[in-house]
């Protein structure tokens, strides 16, 4: 007999229905129903994948788009460089560290700056220590190269987040948002700048750190000069700093729309091992010279694809 679930019946296999059935025979069932692993059910018969009743050939697309390495480019301020960007590349691999201003080889520091006469629609008023990454599969990267250079390195997903990686807060804004009833996403900026601003020049004045003790503070603060700083540094630590504005009407392969850059952030600098990569990206004119002077990386070189 079979068990509810939303609504419909499930049955034995796990397949939901409202009268019970056998699957296909070319269909396994998903993850949970008789230990078969829905990853083990896609690969055996992507495009014929049934899940609750469902076509599901969207999770073989989602698997397109979703990649398991995030990438650090290094040539963001003269992509055309490549001279300057390997050397940058190879000073990375060498300390075996990604890092932000003043490029300490340590695990830099977790604080951000705040500048009330910036605003945040163009990421000013609140300037965190981050290092950045993209979350774009190795074979999609050209237009990212365009950008950022034809250098960089990629970790894996799973390892970034736990040292707190985690995606930026996109906001689209658009020329026309006035016409919106709410504002659209130029509304949203405002309302978050104008809050802050509020919150310092009322209520919480600079303190001489603005870094935290602790990224997940669990104590509830005692006082109410407390609550107000503690939520001030929330805001600005952990929401303003990842705001990340972009004009919505670009189109999708223009330089500065900015959601395809699937931007990550993680605060302070991030330390690595040689086993930790899992690809060196490098222009095709320097794939020799890389070999040579990366050996220990030869088996991870990846040969940037033409913008």
């Amino acid at each position: 007999m079979g068990r509810r679930f939303g609504g419909n019946v499930i049955g034995t296999r796990g397949y939901a229905t409202r009268r019970p059935r056998a699957p296909p025979p070319h269909v396994l069932p998903p993850c949970g129903f008789q230990g078969v692993c829905l990853r083990q059910a896609i690969h055996a018969d992507p495009f014929s994948l049934t899940l609750f009743g469902l076509r599901s050939s969207p999770l073989l697309v989602m698997t397109a788009f979703l990649s398991h390495e995030l990438f650090h480019f290094v040539g963001h301020a003269n992509p055309n460089d490549h001279e300057e960007n390997f050397s940058l590349l190879r000073r990375i691999l060498e300390s075996g560290c990604i890092s932000h201003s003043p490029h300490t080889n340590d695990w830099g520091a977790v604080s951000y700056t705040v500048d009330l006469t910036k605003s945040l629609h163009f990421e000013q008023l609140v300037v965190p220590t981050v290092t950045c990454y993209c979350d774009i599969p190795l074979d999609s990267l050209a237009i990212h190269i365009v950008k950022y250079g034809a250098f960089g390195l990629s970790l894996s997903r799973h390892h970034l987040t736990k040292f707190g990686a985690r995606p930026v807060i996109y906001v689209p804004v658009r020329a026309d948002d006035w016409e919106n009833s709410r504002g659209g996403g130029t509304a949203l900026l405002s309302s978050l700048e104008a809050s802050f601003r509020g919150l310092v020049a009322q209520l919480a004045p600079p303190m001489e750190d603005s870094s935290m003790r602790s990224l997940v503070p669990t104590d509830v603060p005692a006082t109410p000069d407390d609550a107000v700083h503690h939520l001030k540094r929330t805001l600005g630590l952990e929401i303003l700093a990842f705001i990340k504005p972009y004009d919505a009407a670009l189109d999708e392969n223009d330089a500065c729309y900015y959601y395809a850059e699937r931007e990550w952030r993680k605060f302070g600098n991030m330390r690595f091992e040689p086993i930790d990569v899992v690809h060196i990206v490098v222009h095709p004119d320097f794939i020799e010279r890389a070999k040579v002077e990366f050996p220990q990386y030869a088996e991870k070189l990846y040969t940037a694809p033409p913008p």
